[in-house]
């Protein structure tokens, strides 16, 4: 019985890489679009702006006509920067933060901030309630908005900013 002898195999001929062909461009890593998640956190913190954080039968209030001083006094005068500015800032914030992986840390800051925000209000709002006699019956004058920004706020603040 004759043994066959083992045949080497030649290895596979290799094609050079064809000329003037680039690989695919790399998406930069300093900057890239926000993810639909991100948007969707922007547009509820801006919307918001626009939006009642106060609602009853009696009142009604926007951003605009709340005064910042009114986030620690209660007996704040309608003057001064308005809440708009600080919910604009936000979204803003939110913006810049989800563009580049480098402020992934101000997303997250504006999220938690804008979480806060809304709960804040309400919080002197009950308070004003308290001290003028009032329903304390809190829930029935908690505005869209509110719900709105906090909604962005967590949103911003959980999302991934990858791709």
């Amino acid at each position: 019985m004759l043994l066959a002898e083992p045949v080497a195999v030649p290895p596979a001929p290799t094609m050079p890489p064809p000329l003037g062909v680039e690989s695919a461009p790399t998406r930069s890593r300093w900057f890239r679009a926000p993810t639909a998640n991100l948007w969707t956190a922007i547009i509820l913190v801006a919307g918001s702006a626009a939006l009642p954080w106060i609602a009853s039968p009696s009142v009604r209030a926007i951003p605009s006509d709340i005064p910042v001083r009114f986030l620690y006094d209660v007996d704040a005068a309608s003057g001064g920067v308005s809440l708009f500015w600080v919910v604009i800032g936000l979204a803003t914030a939110i913006l810049l933060g989800s563009i580049s992986p480098a402020t992934d840390w101000l997303r997250r800051m504006a999220g938690t901030v804008a979480m806060i925000l809304p709960v804040l209000v309400m919080t002197q709002w009950l308070r004003y309630l308290d001290e003028s006699g009032q329903s304390n019956r809190l829930w029935g004058f908690i505005g869209v908005g509110c719900f709105a920004i906090g909604a962005g706020g967590l949103l911003a603040m959980l999302s991934s900013s990858r791709e």
